[in-house]
């Protein structure tokens, strides 16, 4: 038994050494679960040396804060719910090891409904039907006119989440949303030129003086 035990503590210690001698690989859309489902009881037990993070794609061993593909010197966290394109890195051992997550992109396409999506669902109660209308004029491209406004960068393989100019001031949409968003209805042109954006985090070229 001390045999089998001292080979195990010796593989656990070697593996995250050997890891950088794995090739790279990609694993494509993989949600990240809720803090609830991260680990096991044995990878909580050891979270604080080789943190795990639960997807649907299975667990694998990474930080807080990951680098973005697109920038690498950027830390971008992981956040329950939304789906990465991951780059991992070593072996999968049972019980043992998992990869470890090198960088990530944001998936193009997300698991979960956009809000667009849930205001145009229909149910058997009215007034939650009448509630949905509700919202669906509220966030619809028409009212909004996003479309009018110059908008604030973005990069979508590095931002969860975008910040888009409309006539209520910067909103805070998902890509999906703000793609929406931004699309003028059939028969409506957008402005030319388009409004400034004066609200943070556009550049302080655009504040009005």
């Amino acid at each position: 038994m001390p045999t089998v035990l001292g080979a195990l503590v010796l593989i656990t210690i070697a593996l995250p050494v050997a890891n950088p001698l794995f090739p790279k690989r990609e694993q494509a859309s993989c949600t990240i679960e809720s803090s609830s489902k991260i680990g096991s009881t044995r990878a909580a037990r050891r979270g604080n040396i080789f943190p795990r993070v639960g997807t649907d794609c299975g667990s694998f061993v990474a930080g807080k804060e990951v680098a973005c593909v697109s920038d690498p010197g950027r830390k971008i966290r992981l956040i329950p719910g939304i789906t990465y394109d991951l780059t991992v890195q070593g072996p999968r051992v049972p019980v043992i090891w998992d990869p470890s997550i090198v960088e990530v992109r944001i998936s193009a396409e997300q698991k979960r409904p956009n809000v667009h999506e849930l205001a145009r669902a229909r149910t058997s109660d009215p007034e939650l039907n009448a509630t949905l209308d509700a919202l669906a004029d509220e966030v619809s491209p028409g009212t909004l006119r996003a479309f009018d406004y110059e908008q604030p960068g973005f990069d979508p393989e590095c931002d969860v989440l975008r910040h888009v100019m409309t006539t209520k001031g910067i909103q805070l949409m998902s890509p999906a949303d703000a793609a929406e968003a931004l699309r003028p209805p059939e028969g409506v042109a957008p402005r030319d030129p388009k409004l400034p954006c004066t609200r943070y985090p556009c550049g302080l070229e655009d504040m009005p003086e």
